[in-house]
């Protein structure tokens, strides 16, 4: 699972919010970072096929949901989620960041990918917008504040 990229949270953050997301304790929970899209090298699949889940934490944008798909074609039979925080369509009303008109168009593509996705791109479309998921770290701001 990709958390962050090289020069992001520290890893105690990261694990806080991770297990905060999955409702389970630090210690049953193993992170694997990496920057870019370095998590979808194929050269990662025997080691990432050693486990029973795989909840990736990736950037809600074309991006992201690029990775998501790579992984999984790569891990047919792997329980994958593309995980995001419950309040997600409220971080995307706030974003400052736009999805783009060639964006927009090229999240089209991974729809049917999985249902979490599909909301997802509904929820960027709709929006018009796009998050990083460091963002997630942050506490979602008062109404008229943007994340």
């Amino acid at each position: 699972m990709a958390c962050t990229q090289s020069g992001g949270p520290s890893r105690g953050d990261c694990g806080e919010l991770v297990s905060g997301l999955l409702h389970r304790e630090p210690g049953d929970i193993e992170l694997i970072y990496g920057a870019g899209n370095q998590v979808t090298n194929c050269l990662n699949t025997v080691f990432l096929n050693t486990f029973i889940e795989l909840h990736c934490l990736f950037d809600v944008d074309p991006g992201g949901l690029r990775m998501y798909a790579t992984l999984r074609r790569q891990l047919p039979k792997a329980y994958l989620r593309f995980l995001v925080p419950t309040d997600i369509e409220k971080r995307l009303e706030r974003s400052r960041y736009s999805l783009s008109a060639l964006g927009g168009q090229d999240v089209l593509q991974y729809v049917g990918v999985s249902p979490e996705t599909d909301q997802l791109i509904r929820y960027m479309r709709q929006k018009n917008t796009v998050l990083e998921q460091e963002t997630y770290l942050l506490k979602l701001p008062s109404d008229g504040v943007q994340a």
